[in-house]
């Protein structure tokens, strides 16, 4: 959905006079298309374990709609985080992944409701976690003695 979603985005946009901005809450959209898709190509579109890369149709439309784009600067917003373009951009998908159509807004920007500028300064993909590094196990137990519940990290 994220990757036909960005399709979409940038086929509507068509050539562009000037840089195109995507916000984006995908790191795999991002990682994708900046990062790992060249080496998906070199390799004839083989994961560095040697697996056929999931998507490979979708990874090339998006591939040939930024070129048809142009310039198309690439910006990650957290997901989940009350940021107002990115909770109404789910809102919409979660719509049409029922089936419904969602009313969608047509005007000057000026009088959007939505503060769809209204965006973090960092808009950095977060760093990714170290390849084959095993996250400790985050344990707690919890217990309920004479009615009150509680929470304990050991035993």
């Amino acid at each position: 959905m994220e990757l036909t979603a960005t399709i979409e985005a940038l086929r509507h946009v068509g050539a562009a006079a000037g840089p195109v901005a995507v916000h984006t809450d995908s790191a795999y959209v991002i990682r994708g298309i900046r990062e790992w898709i060249h080496g998906w190509r070199r390799r004839g579109w083989r994961t560095t374990a040697g697996e056929e890369v999931s998507n490979r149709d979708l990874w090339e439309t998006l591939a040939s709609a930024e070129r048809r784009t142009g310039k198309v600067e690439w910006h990650y917003v957290r997901g989940h985080q009350g940021i107002p373009g990115n909770e109404r951009a789910d809102e919409i998908a979660d719509a049409f992944a029922a089936g419904r159509e969602p009313t969608l807004y047509q005007g000057p920007l000026i009088r959007y409701e939505v503060a769809v500028l209204d965006i973090p300064d960092d808009t950095r993909v977060p760093a990714r976690a170290p390849a084959g590094g095993r996250r400790s196990a985050v344990h707690s137990y919890l217990s309920v003695v004479d009615g009150r519940p509680a929470r304990h990290a050991t035993w």
